[in-house]
């Protein structure tokens, strides 16, 4: 079975789970992280670890901080929501200009926020941008086919300004966790 080996600096680690607790996150460009790297992602890290070896006893004596999801950050992630609408609005101004590659960003942007908002909803931790919007699918108030809603929205983008106002609108009618 393949198996990573992650080493991480127990400072940063320590420190972003004292941000976790306090409902605070960031993402920051990171190669292989289209969105960014999200910051807490260490702590969901130590939520969901099964360590082989802890002989220090960081992950157990962090653990119980991260597990179960911390409420703050949850509604972090709800109230980040506005980010979404922006960038939703923000696609549809550029809609008749042609800018595929901006109404794309916006959009794929957009999807992934809901999702990580999706995931917090259900006090899910979601380290990572790969298969976050499949993620949804699985948790138990949200959309069984929010994958399929956001492929059908970022299919629609092409340099036709009709196809950008369709993936602007679809994107836009996609359910919010509240």
């Amino acid at each position: 079975m393949p198996a990573d080996v992650i080493i991480r600096d127990v400072d940063r680690v320590r420190a972003q789970v004292e941000r976790a607790r306090r409902g605070e996150f960031a993402f920051h460009s990171q190669p292989g992280h289209p969105l960014g790297f999200l910051d807490v992602a260490y702590a969901g890290e130590v939520a969901l670890a099964k360590p082989l070896v802890d002989g220090a006893g960081f992950l157990r004596d962090h653990a119980d901080a991260v597990a179960p999801y911390p409420e703050p950050l949850r509604r972090a992630f709800l109230d980040d929501l506005w980010q979404v609408d922006f960038l939703v609005d923000a696609a549809a101004k550029v809609t008749d200009r042609g800018d595929t590659a901006y109404v794309g960003l916006c959009l794929s942007n957009a999807a992934v926020r809901l999702a990580y908002a999706w995931h917090a909803q259900a006090r899910t931790w979601a380290i990572n941008e790969k298969g976050i919007v499949s993620g949804v699918t699985r948790l138990p108030s949200a959309p069984a086919d929010f994958d399929v809603q956001v492929a059908a929205a970022l299919s629609a983008v092409d340099a036709s300004s009709e196809g950008a106002r369709t993936a602007t609108d679809l994107l836009r009618a996609l359910p919010r966790p509240s």
